[in-house]
């Protein structure tokens, strides 16, 4: 995707963060024609959808211009961005997700078209794909865009969007399955894992200090390296066995506590060996892909002058011995490349120390 493709596409996740209010027990997508409106004491609002400040749809949102039936869904803008957007709080049994519909287009600036999001139990987005490159003045044509389904995926938003001023008008959307229709398909709920069910900081890291000194600098220097590559390296961290936000905090204590470089280094090793043995993989295991551009330079891990002998060893053995396919905090995605999983957000973040910290590392 170029530049100004992945600018739109920010802008998009951006915009549609504001709709996450209402979700309920739905286990469908309803009202894909637009057709149904329910009367309140102010405006008669299209059942289901909601805009992109997550308030319901009125009257005003529909056009007698309709690809069939009374009505079609019209967004309007004079350069802001707009959008509708129908929640799901499920996910489905499937390989891949698919959206259709029928979008008629007058002088659209930057661009328009549907979108799938994906999110986890935490409400972090976890996918997303959108219509690309429709521009100008067009007739009715049927589009449609398709995702992989997550298998973290808690819930599942669909809609369209202009970026950029202009006319859009949307009618007659389909979502399938697996090619099957969303009212056959079989809901899925995903297992939560240890890392999903620690809790115990997410209101304070319990982490908090003025000053620092030098020793204490360089032991959280060596504790951002070894606690990074344990996040991204560790086969249980990849598997969801650990929450590794809650992991730090439980042993920066100890590094903080620490009088000297060696027992510093000896608490990180001792937190290492309380976690899930990494069993030898040889000859099965995952090795880095030659064709990525930039490597990681993982060199360090040798450095026993700095980390010690113990310690070195062990994060020698984790690299070594890497053996999953997929991990818990990352993926990947066709539209935004690299997509970060499983991420908290916490709140007031900057007047905690540790979180503060959490966000450096």
């Amino acid at each position: 995707m170029n530049v100004t493709g992945r600018l739109i596409a920010c802008g998009l996740l951006t915009l549609s963060f504001s709709t996450v209010a209402d979700i309920d027990e739905q286990t469908e997508f309803e009202q894909l024609d637009f057709e149904l409106v329910s009367l309140s004491e102010t405006d008669a609002r299209v059942v289901r959808w909601r805009d992109e400040q997550g308030q319901p749809l009125t009257a005003a949102h529909l056009s007698p211009k309709a690809h069939q039936g009374k009505q079609a869904l019209l967004l309007k803008s004079d350069g802001e961005k707009r959008n509708f957007i129908q929640s799901i709080e499920t996910s489905f049994v499937g390989e891949t997700l698919n959206l259709s519909g029928y979008i008629r287009t007058q002088d659209i600036s930057q661009l328009a078209g549907l979108m799938i999001q994906q999110f986890d139990f935490r409400g972090n987005a976890i996918g997303f794909e959108f219509l690309k490159g429709l521009t100008g003045s067009t007739d009715w044509q049927q589009y449609q865009i398709s995702t992989a389904l997550n298998e973290n995926t808690s819930s599942i938003r669909i809609g369209g969007f202009v970026v950029g001023a202009g006319l859009a008008w949307f009618d007659d959307l389909s979502v399938t399955v697996d090619g099957q229709d969303i009212a056959l398909a079989k809901p899925y709920k995903p297992t939560l894992l240890a890392a999903d069910t620690d809790t115990e900081f997410h209101s304070s890291s319990q982490i908090n200090f003025d000053n620092v000194s030098q020793l204490q600098i360089d032991n959280l220097s060596k504790l951002a390296q070894v606690w990074g590559l344990v996040k991204y390296y560790h086969n249980a961290v990849a598997a969801g066995e650990y929450n590794m936000d809650a992991e730090l905090f439980r042993v920066m204590p100890a590094v903080l506590s620490a009088t000297n470089a060696d027992q510093a280094n000896q608490h990180m090793s001792d937190w290492l060996a309380k976690m899930t043995k990494v069993e030898a993989c040889q000859p099965s295991c995952v090795k880095r892909d030659t064709n990525v551009a930039l490597q990681i330079d993982l060199s360090w891990i040798n450095d026993s002058a700095r980390f010690g002998t113990k310690l070195s060893q062990q994060l020698q053995h984790i690299v070594a011995n890497r053996r999953f396919e997929s991990h818990y905090y990352f993926g990947f995605n066709s539209s935004m490349g690299v997509a970060v999983n499983n991420e908290l957000s916490y709140g007031q973040a900057h007047q905690d120390t540790g979180y503060r910290l959490l966000a450096l590392f």
